[in-house]
């Protein structure tokens, strides 16, 4: 009976954070799929959508990389990058962003992705 109430508890919690995110203005609360991935931006409607480089945050990916070859963890990446006050799309930096960043490939302007 007490796990029920705390995992009861666990969701209402999460659902306060995701609500509190989605009202600050991102946060995967507002994401949709159709959310281009950090380093793109979408040009376009329907079927004549496609994704075009947004520099700054490629920039931005290279620094991660960069950073990441030289052994950082990914905390202390996501907490560089947070005191840099790089942009993240008005969400703060976290281990699960800089290592969804650091999963995807890009190569030449391209995106392939292992999931």
């Amino acid at each position: 009976m007490a796990s029920s109430k705390r995992k009861k508890s666990l969701a209402a919690r999460a659902a306060k954070k995701a609500a509190a995110r989605a009202n600050q203005g991102g946060g995967s609360a507002t994401e949709t799929p159709l959310d281009p991935p950090y380093g793109y931006a979408r040009e376009g409607e329907g079927d004549e959508a496609k994704l075009v480089p947004v520099e700054a945050e490629l920039e931005v990916i290279a620094q991660i990389r960069e950073l990441s070859e030289k052994r950082l963890s990914l905390k202390k990446i996501a907490e560089k990058l947070a005191t840099d006050e790089l942009d993240c799309r008005g969400t703060p930096w976290s281990v699960k962003r800089v290592t969804t960043i650091l999963r995807r490939n890009f190569d030449n302007g391209m995106i392939s992705g292992k999931r």
